[in-house]
């Protein structure tokens, strides 16, 4: 999920964001769980991360790919609160990346 550009919070001195990992205080998103390509533009990921952008400061969740590459979630096909999953297909289907996620999902 993205985060604030800006934190709306003021502090009394500035927080020791240095003791963060490098990772966590320099990247544009919050990384909440993954997602595993079924093919045909459609992914399965736990429910709770479906749930975690639901009134957050951070939006909806989105898809982001190992090159960064950020892909937004237009759809929740289906919802298993009872085997925790949640599936999912993304803003890009008929897209060349979907296409090649679906063929390497079906070798």
């Amino acid at each position: 999920m993205k985060k604030p550009e800006k934190d709306p919070l003021t502090y009394e001195k500035p927080l020791p964001l240095e003791l963060l990992p490098y990772m966590e205080r320099t990247d544009a998103y919050q990384s909440v769980g993954t997602a595993f390509a079924l093919g045909n533009n459609t992914y399965v990921t736990a429910a709770h991360v479906l749930l975690a952008g639901i009134d957050s400061q951070y939006g909806s969740p989105s898809l982001r790919r190992a090159d960064g590459s950020v892909y937004t979630i237009d759809r929740i096909l289906k919802s298993l609160r009872i085997r925790i999953r949640g599936f999912f297909s993304t803003e890009r289907s008929g897209s060349t990346w979907a296409r090649h996620q679906s063929a390497a999902a079906n070798r």
